[in-house]
């Protein structure tokens, strides 16, 4: 069975490696669900990866937008920083 959830256990490659053991509910996804659990700052990190990537790629965009996603961007900065004080 196709599968578009990337932060299942049970996908690979696009498809469901339970497929023959899933039931959906009313609204067509999945019960068998497990989610990955990714730690907050491994998380946080690929969210900036993201952004930036996303602000290169939308050059075209409006400034303001840039401006919002580089100020995004520092706030996570700043909060791993303030993390990073508090587990010193």
């Amino acid at each position: 069975m196709l599968c578009e959830n990337t932060f299942c256990v049970y996908y690979f490659k696009g498809e469901c490696l339970k497929s023959e053991e899933i039931t959906l509910n009313n609204k067509g996804m999945c019960r068998e669900f497990i989610q990955i659990e990714i730690e907050d700052q491994e998380l946080e990190r690929r969210r900036i990866k993201t952004l930036e990537n996303f602000a290169r790629v939308h050059k075209y965009q409006h400034d303001l937008e840039k401006r919002q996603i580089r100020e995004i961007v520092a706030n996570i900065k700043a909060k791993q920083k303030e993390r990073n004080k508090t587990n010193s």
